[in-house]
């Protein structure tokens, strides 16, 4: 394994995941450290999914956050909304959004994921990792267990990976002195590219197999999800969006 550190970016060849190599060495690690992968052989989202990690190909991050005055969980609107930029710095054709609570998506299929987690330590803090589809083949794409895409099937262009890293250390730093300072912008401007606001979707609870259907009516300052079923209004801190095509393009 290569491990290479200059301006507070750590490049490594191969790691099981970026966002355990922050973590194990948080207290060690310079605040606002991004850790980037070539490959990653045990990468994971939300509810322990697998991320499918070809080598050289797409964005394995893990950005770590020490001075952070909120809770943990509103740190990952920093995330969110710095992929956001780096899109359109780089690739500013896509049309990317934003799908409660952490995912980007190029129009119905989802071209990002975020998973923040929480670090108990001295200080306590959050490692935001992040996963970015670049350069994947659409036939690995297909084989993923919902509807994905990457820059090069969108576009049909390899991006230089380097490039996408850069300007996406850039907009993190950015996102997180001015979340820092004013969270108040910062949450308003991540409610506002949650595409789904307002529009009719289908929510799996995880609670034995509950799906609702409705309406989004609101996202709250706590990043929870107000939902109208029809019959009430449902207040929701987690969850798996289903978007139809139909219903939002």
């Amino acid at each position: 394994m290569k491990e290479e550190g200059f301006n507070n970016i750590i490049w490594l060849d191969e790691i099981d995941s970026t966002n355990r190599y922050a973590a194990d060495r948080f207290e060690n690690l310079p605040d606002a450290t991004l850790v980037i992968a070539g490959r990653q052989t045990a990468g994971r989202g939300r509810h322990q999914r697998v991320w499918i990690s070809p080598p050289n190909e797409n964005i394995y991050a893990s950005f770590v956050v020490k001075n952070f005055p909120y809770p943990i969980h509103k740190s990952s609107w920093i995330g969110s909304l710095a992929v956001l930029d780096t899109f359109a710095e780089i690739v500013p054709e896509l049309d990317v959004w934003l799908k409660w609570p952490n995912d980007v998506y190029c129009k119905e299929r989802k071209i990002a994921g975020l998973l923040c987690e929480g670090i108990h330590g001295t200080p306590p803090g959050a490692v935001i990792g992040i996963g970015v589809n670049i350069n994947m083949q659409p036939e690995v794409l297909d084989r993923i267990d919902q509807p994905a895409t990457s820059v090069l099937r969108e576009t049909g262009k390899k991006l230089i990976l380097k490039n996408f890293i850069k300007s996406l250390a850039k907009h993190l730093c950015r996102r997180y002195i001015s979340g820092s300072i004013h969270i108040e912008g910062i949450y308003n401007e991540w409610k506002s590219k949650n595409f789904i606001l307002n529009r009719p979707v289908e929510i799996s609870t995880g609670r034995k197999g509950e799906v609702l259907k409705g309406k989004v009516v609101d996202i709250g300052e706590d990043g929870d999800l107000y939902f109208n079923t029809g019959e009430k209004v449902v207040r929701l801190f987690s969850g798996d969006v289903r978007i139809n095509r139909n219903s939002l393009f």
